[in-house]
């Protein structure tokens, strides 16, 4: 992924959540289905650097290559993700599908550890959480 000849520092926090909002993701498959976000990434478009769920949707700080785009990591991720997850149904889940699109921002190489932490939190932040997230107002508001 890295390219010698480019020295870049690209980081995006994205989200995407299972279609309907279903709440489709155990706690006990977290570590699967981000094996299956770092097996779908391809290697020359960016790295994953951290990953979080809650029941119905899915946190990632991706770096992107410098000649990465950012649409094409999200479509690897989300479309291989689905796909080898329906293809082994662990434990009985249910079939998975993510809704259209995704929230994405832009990340500060200095609030890194911050958003990190947040990101890896994502369980225990959702069961004491109460109002809206940024991303879900704006998403509401995009989406109608």
């Amino acid at each position: 992924m890295y390219d010698p000849h480019a020295d870049t520092r690209l980081l995006v926090h994205v989200i995407w959540t299972t279609r309907h909002r279903a709440p489709l993701l155990p706690p006990s498959l977290d570590a699967h289905l981000k094996g299956l976000l770092v097996d779908a990434l391809p290697a020359r478009c960016a790295a994953l650097l951290a990953f979080g769920a809650s029941g119905d949707h899915v946190h990632v700080l991706l770096h992107l290559a410098a000649t990465g785009r950012l649409c094409d990591a999200v479509k690897a991720m989300k479309g291989a993700s689905a796909r080898r997850w329906n293809q082994q149904l662990f434990g009985g889940s249910a079939t998975l599908y993510w809704q259209g699109g995704y929230w994405a921002r832009s990340a500060n190489a200095d609030d890194v550890e911050a958003l990190t932490a947040y990101i890896l939190d994502q369980r225990a932040h959702h069961a004491t959480q109460q109002r809206p997230e940024p991303w879900e107002i704006t998403a509401k508001l995009t989406t109608g």
